[in-house]
């Protein structure tokens, strides 16, 4: 699997997360906007998305 293709799903998985915890009654612990970042080998880490905006 192309490893954009890799970082999208992550992406899409945390902000599905993120609205199933808004929906529900729960305590709120995963917010819509995450860093990524992808580590292997051969580039060791590299970010894919990074945000240095501080909430």
């Amino acid at each position: 699997m192309p490893r954009q293709l890799l970082c999208d799903l992550a992406d899409s998985l945390i902000k599905l997360t993120a609205l199933k915890q808004k929906l529900s009654y729960d305590l709120e612990t995963v917010s819509s906007e995450n860093d990524i970042a992808v580590i292997t080998k051969s580039e060791n880490l590299k970010w894919a998305k990074y945000t240095d905006e501080i909430v």
